[in-house]
């Protein structure tokens, strides 16, 4: 029998790299990406109601209509569920336009929520088909923990999780993904690579990633760290303080460190004042 009352985390991810490999016919862009989820979630309860759809929204100030995808993925399943009523309750506490994948884990996060709420029997690969018509990142959010994403980043194939303490770093400004990769086309030619940064000469072992799927270095970082040089300062200094990796995660601005310990990513932590920091663990298992 379905519940009346279902309460669901989304968590962020960060981009272990990320390579573009230019322009599809549809106008997504094809990529090359590996995908891990980190412990740092927003969260969401659904709750039924008569009819409607009320989404309630704390933490951040953004849009409740249609052009939320918490609402339109809402509006996907209700003709599914024959136009029940919900109201959906969304703490945000994943940083907005960050690169970490905010707006795409709440999409797959309601989709999932509603698809239990309403009692629907949809599986895996029926919400995954839905994710699609939401964004390209929200097949992931239904996949995870972890995946080489390629194609327009809806075509998944599992990796080994990373099992390491990250800490996530965002200056605290937005940057829309769409300026980013329409800056990049418009550069007229490919961004070289920037490397992962690390404390050694040789790139950090991360398990299962290959440099041919976007492993070690993310091709958007030139764009979004032309703009806003605090990225690459962000890199430096989580290195000088202990990072065994750095990275810009996505389209950016957030930046994260790679730790094996968590006391470490701590203290790192410290040096962030000003800065949104988050401490967190990689996931070994999706929350759904």
């Amino acid at each position: 029998m379905p519940k009346k009352r279902i309460s669901i985390k989304a968590p962020a991810k960060i981009n272990l790299g990320l390579k573009v490999n230019g322009l599809r016919d549809d106008g997504y862009h094809e990529i090359e990406t590996t995908m891990q989820m980190v412990g740092l979630f927003d969260e969401i309860s659904f709750e039924m109601k008569d009819r409607g759809i009320e989404l309630l929204i704390e933490g951040e100030d953004i849009s409740k209509g249609r052009e939320n995808i918490v609402y339109k993925a809402c509006e996907l399943l209700r003709k599914k569920a024959g136009g029940k009523g919900v109201r959906i309750k969304l703490r945000k506490n994943i940083p907005l336009s960050a690169g970490l994948g905010g707006g795409s884990s709440d999409g797959a996060a309601t989709l999932v929520g509603l698809n239990r709420l309403w009692g629907l029997g949809l599986d895996r690969e029926e919400l995954m088909h839905l994710g699609c018509r939401l964004g390209s990142d929200v097949p992931f959010f239904l996949f995870g923990p972890s995946a080489l994403a390629r194609g327009r980043g809806d075509i998944l194939t599992r990796v080994r999780p990373l099992n390491k303490w990250i800490l996530l770093v965002n200056p605290s400004f937005p940057v829309a993904t769409s300026w980013v990769y329409n800056s990049y086309d418009r550069s007229g030619e490919k961004a070289p690579n920037t490397k992962i940064l690390t404390k050694r000469k040789d790139s950090i072992k991360l398990p299962r990633l290959n440099k041919r799927f976007g492993g070690y270095s993310n091709d958007l970082e030139k764009v979004t760290g032309s703009k806003y040089p605090v990225i690459e300062r962000i890199k430096k200094e989580l290195i000088n303080s202990g990072a065994e990796a750095s990275l810009m995660s996505g389209s950016g601005p957030t930046v994260f460190g790679i730790f094996s310990e968590k006391r470490s990513a701590e203290k790192a932590s410290e040096g962030f004042k000003g800065y949104k920091a988050f401490v967190v663990k990689t996931l070994k298992e999706s929350p759904y």
